[in-house]
């Protein structure tokens, strides 16, 4: 919709990390097509990352820490895959 240049890993781990029991359990697999199942790797690896990063997060950050990572690093991303406002799909 606003033409983000994620690859389509980048949305599948976006859109379906949260499905826990499809990518962890492996169900709900008569729902699935062999593209989804490509994907589910790229999902799981992002899901286990993002909680082993949570866990590493035990307090706040600060407002100063959060402007650095924005202009640091974040920014940059936003500009590389094109995603300049909100990310729609």
């Amino acid at each position: 919709h606003n033409k983000a240049l994620f690859p389509d890993e980048g949305f599948a781990m976006l859109r379906y990390f949260c499905l826990g029991d499809w990518h962890t359990h492996d169900e709900y697999k008569h729902l699935t097509n062999e593209e989804d199942e490509i994907m589910k790797t790229f999902v799981s690896e992002f899901d286990s990352l993002r909680r082993s990063a949570v866990i590493e997060i035990e307090q706040e950050i600060p407002e100063s820490e959060c402007d650095s990572l924005w202009e640091g690093y974040y920014s940059l991303v936003v500009e590389k895959y094109g995603l300049e406002g909100l990310l729609a799909w």
